[in-house]
């Protein structure tokens, strides 16, 4: 399974998980203090707001009062993802129709030609 965190304009941190392995709340607050480290790089102006917004899909592993601290500890204002809305499509929508797109891109390419 892949992790994905991104932004409007740029995927911010992803990350492959072992097969098998789980999404706990040791986990996705690992997770988190990477994706704030590679936020801070990437995108600056988003950690030095006053509470960035992270959205949440509807997997629950934030629930846990882990989680729920860690979040706090970020200063992480959480939305949660509404169940259908046209203009804010799903993670693996983005992630993967780019990846299409360039596997789609490569492969029309004309063998020979440099």
């Amino acid at each position: 399974m892949v992790t994905v965190w991104w932004s409007g304009s740029v995927v911010i941190h992803h990350s492959f998980m072992e097969p098998g392995q789980s999404i706990t709340a040791d986990v996705y607050c690992y997770r988190l203090d990477e994706m704030m480290r590679n936020l801070a790089i990437k995108q600056p102006k988003l950690v030095n707001r006053m509470t960035p917004i992270i959205l949440l899909e509807n997997a629950r592993p934030y629930a846990a009062r882990m989680t729920v601290s860690k979040l706090q500890e970020l200063k992480l204002e959480t939305l949660r993802h509404p169940s259908y809305l046209p203009d804010l499509t799903h993670t693996n929508y983005h992630f993967f129709q780019n990846l299409n797109n360039f596997y789609l891109e490569k492969n029309s390419i004309p063998h020979g030609v440099s």
